[in-house]
């Protein structure tokens, strides 16, 4: 779906082009959304679907490597104004306290201690936080919420599939917001949205201070929303709708770059 259109490669134009930014009366700083990646190969990655849709909601994407480095991790993201937790592996079930149920899929405890510490660090600081649907659940968790390990195991109400075969800009099944005044219903308004769904767990229990904004039509929990702080998670993947240029979807992440944005003027001392 992607159709970059590149500018030709020749430095000359390139440098002109930066000069002319960098000397503009109107520039604009970008909010600093730090993203925590995925592990696999020896490599911290993420998709290019997270990152672009950053950059479309007027976000400077910041990839936050898979490490387990307190103080490191804490220089890093003491200079961010908002955190994104992506989709990814399960979450091993040990940090919820239970252990692993068959039905498990491949779970990295080096990659969960990263998203946790960093959760944590960015919470305690009040930085903006969005969940994507394993980060849905990673937040949840680390406010004290639990996670189905495998929702067709574990819950007989389950009725519907929330692994499609479709590709990620096509939706597969509805969601129904809740009463909840969320971030959710300023976008979306209406009772019920389509979305796209690649996941077999879910949020069990919702962590402390925080509501359910979507359920799905089997009663899965598909958004949560602190009721004081900045964080918001769906379970489902709006950058993937985005890529089909689905606007309302967009909106979703363009409310975690103006809370970002918010942040980073409280943090400068501007308008406070």
């Amino acid at each position: 779906m992607k159709n970059k259109r590149l500018p030709h490669p020749n430095l000359n134009s390139l440098y002109r082009a930066i000069d002319k930014f960098e000397a503009s009366e109107d520039k604009k700083i970008l909010p600093l959304i730090g993203i925590t990646t995925v592990s696999g190969n020896k490599e911290s990655s993420i998709s290019d679907l997270y990152i672009d849709a950053v950059l479309k909601a007027g976000g400077a994407p910041v990839l936050i490597p898979v490490i387990h480095d307190i103080p490191a991790l804490t220089a890093l993201v003491e200079n961010l104004d908002g955190i994104l937790v992506p989709g990814g592996f399960d979450v091993n079930p040990l940090f919820f306290g239970e252990e692993p149920l068959p039905q498990l899929s491949s779970v990295d405890t080096y990659l969960d201690l990263c998203d946790f510490t960093v959760v944590r660090l960015a919470a305690n600081l009040n930085i903006p936080i969005m969940g994507v649907c394993r980060g849905h659940q990673v937040v949840n968790i680390a406010f004290g919420g639990t996670t189905y390990q495998d929702i067709y195991a574990e819950r007989n109400e389950t009725k519907i599939r929330h692994v499609q075969d479709q590709p990620r800009y096509q939706p597969s099944h509805t969601v129904k917001l809740t009463e909840f005044d969320s971030v959710l219903k300023l976008i979306f308004g209406e009772q019920t949205i389509w979305v796209n769904s690649f996941h077999h767990q879910a949020v069990k229990t919702v962590g402390e201070g925080f509501v359910v904004t979507a359920l799905s039509p089997d009663g899965i929990i598909e958004g949560t929303q602190h009721t004081s702080r900045p964080i918001f998670t769906v379970q489902w993947h709006p950058e993937g709708l985005i890529e089909d240029h689905d606007e309302q979807m967009l909106k979703i992440y363009q409310i975690l770059i103006e809370n970002a944005k918010e942040f980073a003027k409280k943090k400068a001392g501007i308008g406070v």
